[in-house]
């Protein structure tokens, strides 16, 4: 069991490192790379400089319906501020109250993606 459990931190571990979100960034702004990753996946990731650690493998699962983000702006999430608080403070350097607002905690909300088109 240890070994499975090894496997998943070498994952976790492989999928921080810059080149993979450099790979991951670029398949998100590009939809050409996304296609290249899938068709010469090899070739990409020399591309890219990464070295697929032993045991483990990238597998490209697609691109999705329409190749890509749905549109140019689209974002997958929207985070949100919560228990947010205004409160009077004194500013340290003219010694005068100020309002100030405060938030102790975020939401991180799925988007719905625009309908398709045809």
């Amino acid at each position: 069991m240890e070994r499975g459990l090894d496997l998943v931190s070498q994952a976790e571990e492989f999928a921080g490192t810059d080149n993979v979100i450099a790979l991951v960034k670029a398949v998100w702004q590009d939809p050409d790379v996304g296609r290249r990753l899938l068709e010469q996946r090899d070739e990409t990731l020399v591309e890219f400089g990464i070295v697929l650690p032993k045991h483990l493998d990238l597998v490209p699962l697609g691109l999705g319906r329409r190749g890509g983000k749905p549109t140019p702006d689209f974002t997958p999430f929207e985070i949100r501020l919560t228990r947010c608080r205004t409160i009077l403070v004194r500013n340290p350097d003219t010694g005068l109250p100020q309002m100030e607002t405060v938030c102790f905690g975020i939401e991180i909300v799925p988007t719905k993606g625009p309908p398709p088109i045809g």
